[in-house]
């Protein structure tokens, strides 16, 4: 048995809105060390009766990929989400059997904490806001089915947030852009090896995508795990460790791990779909006061064309509160 996680994140460059990081863990049931080189399984294949990595598949299968290369501009209006909404849906309903119906019910469903801001409180908006609410118990069905066939189960999807002030907060406190990202992999931690443990004879594989040019993180695997590590190798393509107390589970940092792991992109597309969906409930506060502002994803450019549209419709607090430090 192999226990396949994957860890990434969106909103890690942005100046206005939350960082989120996506986990996502699989359980394969008909693995054994000597399968695949002893690294990880190609899971595309195995479910490609219903997952594909093209939103443009002619079978109607469930898109997971990069999110950068699913998820739409927010000008392209309701639809831009649909590839990412409808997978990760049609993944948390194969674990749990239930539809998120709200925006709220999704978040709490990614275990995903309340944020105290104000621009992220309201009433529920109602889901699926993009996808074709008619397909998706179809696709669901086909999940289901491809899952059970290769001996496949999703284990964990969840969600950490770090909202601008936690941001602000941590990089004030002396932490670099980077250790916002390890921060909340701490939150998902805990939960996650408690996961693995109830499978002490399985082997496991925990990939995270790389952020810049670093190939040391042996200290900050056990930090933020809360387990010693152990280096295995280190190189830029990719550096490997294993956790010291279960030498069967190992950790991959990895460029571009989205393109070779299916729980990595699959994360990719949970912290998408959460981030986007936070900003929609920004752009909506802000929106009431002032209505003829267009909304903003809060990339730096575009983040600074809506502050100055904003105007002193801000107070200086709000701005110091939203605008994430660099």
């Amino acid at each position: 048995m192999l226990l396949y996680i994957g860890i990434d994140e969106a909103g890690y460059g942005p100046m206005l809105g939350p960082l989120c990081v996506g986990v996502a863990a699989l359980r394969i049931e008909r693995w054994a060390p000597g399968d695949d080189g002893g690294g990880a399984p190609d899971v595309w294949e195995r479910l490609r009766t219903a997952v594909c990595r093209s939103p443009r598949d002619a079978r109607g299968r469930l898109a997971v990929a990069d999110s950068k290369k699913l998820c739409k501009p927010l000008a392209q209006g309701p639809g831009r989400l649909a590839e990412a909404e409808r997978s990760v849906l049609a993944f948390l309903h194969a674990m749990n059997g239930r539809w998120p119906g709200t925006d709220l019910e999704l978040f709490e469903a990614l275990g995903m904490d309340p944020s105290d801001l104000p621009w992220y409180a309201g009433p529920a908006v109602p889901l699926p806001g993009h996808a074709d609410a008619a397909g998706l118990p179809i696709a669901a069905n086909l999940l289901r089915q491809s899952l059970s066939a290769a001996g496949v189960s999703v284990g964990l999807l969840r969600v950490a947030r770090v909202d601008e002030s936690r941001f602000n907060a941590l990089v004030g406190g002396g932490a670099s852009k980077a250790e916002t990202t390890l921060a909340a992999i701490a939150d998902v931690a805990p939960l996650m090896l408690a996961w693995m443990d109830g499978y002490k004879n399985a082997h496991a594989r925990l990939v995270l995508d790389r952020q810049g040019g670093r190939t040391r993180y042996e200290a900050d695997l056990s930090r933020v795990l809360g387990r010693p590590v152990r280096t295995l190798a280190e190189s830029v393509r990719a550096s490997t460790y294993e956790l010291v107390d279960r030498p069967t589970a190992r950790v991959r940092v990895q460029t571009a791990a989205e393109a070779d792991h299916l729980p990595v992109a699959l994360a990719s597309m949970l912290a998408k779909l959460a981030r986007e969906m936070s900003m929609a409930r920004f752009n909506a506060y802000w929106s009431q006061r002032r209505p003829e502002v267009k909304p903003t994803a809060g990339y730096a450019a575009d983040a600074r064309r809506w502050l100055a549209d904003m105007g002193p419709s801000l107070s200086a607090e709000e701005r110091g509160t939203l605008v994430r430090r660099v």
